[in-house]
């Protein structure tokens, strides 16, 4: 019953209420005799039964004293429906109160919810979608429909991006299992390399250089792997790698991941507080070689000569290297290679610095060619055969100069042993 109603009740009984009001003294008295004394049993002259108006000193008849009766019965059920329609007016003022206050929570909760889908869902369909449906559905009904509909949508969306996580993780594994790979290949290569700088000394061969590569557990290196790659994406997220506008920055990101992809920055990555150590043995005066090989920090002290001598080694070697695994070619075949270098001596001029180097040149298959100064040293003459002189002569003009060229080449001589002979011969 709504408080309109009882409002129409109140007017409906305003007469009977006004009526009792007058009589409610007469209905109480008569009441509160009844209940001490019980009916009474005289009688008016009339011969009809009569009660006795208690206070009021007055007899009155019994059918007017029913309607009394009746009236107080009426007083009575009134009384008790006012009694509750005010409780359930008291109930529906706190039911309103609490309406009241669930909808301003409601408001509260729509508007976190629409400045949640704002800033927190990237994926703008989902995140239109959230906000329409909140705004515009008013009744509960349409808001559970509205809510079921966004649940199979986001269970979709769920079902995708756990399958992208899944995609991307494999390629992550993937991409961490390609990198220790090659990781592990250019450890083998380097511990092959030395190989490429042997030279032969008292019919024994030797390497000049020596490489000391840690080894690593495989597990721990894709561990380690996993957790640069993290900290890479993590780096990449940053506000350094975005310009004024907010974008990402395209050629920073490009240069940091190529520079932090580089095999020095894995190696050490992978290989924790462990280094490569190169160590290198030294050519003598006599033209011998130290059995004892020497740190690469102590050969950089070496005289310029020495070290361009380390050097030149360790290039060819390198060289050789990359050669062999651009082609691949048979051990007995005849190599024929040349490495053009501007300026290589330096310092260089002794034969027990120079002797190494162009015999491992010659041993791995490569001619050298020099751009340098006659005036270097009259060992140029000795380890080329074949030597250009290019000079600028003055034209005839007198204004431009004009390079020409000379080719002085080494000329062979018969030389016998036995001089009587060659003096029969003649």
């Amino acid at each position: 019953m709504s408080i309109s109603s009882e409002i129409d009740l109140q007017k409906y009984f305003a007469g009977s209420f006004e009526e009792l009001k007058r009589d409610k003294p007469y209905i109480d008295k008569i009441n509160e005799y009844i209940c001490k004394n019980g009916l009474p049993k005289e009688y008016a002259t009339s011969q009809e039964r009569s009660f006795y108006l208690v206070g009021d000193e007055k007899w009155i008849d019994e059918k007017s004293g029913r309607k009394l009766i009746d009236k107080i019965g009426l007083w009575n059920k009134l009384k008790m429906r006012m009694e509750v329609l005010k409780e359930m007016e008291k109930k529906l003022n706190e039911i309103a109160g609490n309406l009241d206050k669930k909808a301003d929570r409601v408001k509260v909760q729509k508007e976190n919810f629409i400045d949640f889908c704002q800033n927190d869902i990237l994926d703008v369909k989902l995140k239109e979608m959230s906000v329409t449906g909140i705004e515009y559905n008013r009744n509960f009904e349409a808001i559970l429909e509205w809510q079921n509909k966004m649940s199979e949508r986001i269970m979709r969306i769920v079902k995708i991006t756990e399958d992208d996580m899944r995609n991307h993780d494999r390629e992550i594994q993937q991409f961490i299992n390609q990198l220790h790979s090659y990781l592990k290949t250019i450890s083998d290569e380097l511990r092959r390399l030395p190989k490429s700088t042997r030279i032969k000394i008292d019919g024994k061969w030797k390497e000049v250089f020596l490489f000391t590569v840690p080894e690593w557990n495989e597990k721990e290196g894709r561990e380690r792997l996993a957790e640069y790659i993290d900290w890479m994406l993590n780096q990449l997220q940053g506000d350094q790698f975005k310009d004024e506008n907010g974008k990402e920055d395209v050629e920073k990101v490009r240069k940091c991941i190529e520079k932090w992809l580089q095999s020095k920055q894995l190696l050490q990555y992978v290989m924790k507080q462990n280094t490569i150590k190169v160590k290198c043995r030294k050519v003598t005066n006599d033209g011998k070689m130290s059995s004892l090989p020497f740190s690469w920090e102590t050969s950089n002290q070496w005289s310029g000569g020495e070290k361009w001598s380390k050097n030149m080694t360790l290039f060819l070697g390198i060289l050789n290297y990359l050669a062999e695994k651009r082609i691949r070619m048979a051990s007995d075949c005849k190599r024929h290679r040349a490495v053009i270098m501007d300026n290589p001596f330096g310092k260089a001029s002794s034969e027990h610095v120079l002797d190494p180097v162009f015999f491992i040149a010659e041993q791995l298959g490569f001619q050298i060619i020099a751009l340098t100064a006659h005036s270097e040293g009259k060992f140029i003459r000795t380890y080329f055969p074949i030597v250009y002189s290019c000079k600028l002569r003055e034209a005839s003009d007198g204004i431009n100069q004009i390079m020409t060229k000379e080719m002085e080449m080494k000329k062979a001589f018969f030389r016998d042993n036995d001089p009587q002979s060659l003096t029969r011969l003649t």
